[in-house]
């Protein structure tokens, strides 16, 4: 699919310390920084976000995702 992360291929956007209580519930709001989205393109000599589908991922560790989606972003290039 056009668009679509590598598989296999992470990123870390953002961090957050949660601890919680048992059965206790809380929002977190993790902004990430578009350049840690993008990938150079050298055709263009700038970098690129990908239109399309990329797969998002919650956890405590990269080996201990508990929760995993996936969000549609419009294509970008920025930068010089």
């Amino acid at each position: 699919m056009p668009g679509r992360s590598r598989p296999g291929r992470m990123r870390l956007l953002g961090f957050q310390r949660v601890l919680l209580g048992p059965g206790e519930k809380r929002q977190v709001t993790i902004e990430a920084d578009p350049r840690l989205l993008a990938r150079f393109d050298g055709e263009i000599g700038r970098w690129r976000i990908a239109e399309g589908t990329h797969r998002v991922a919650v956890g405590g560790s990269a080996t201990d995702l508990v929760l995993t989606g996936d969000t549609r972003l419009s294509g970008r290039v920025f930068g010089s």
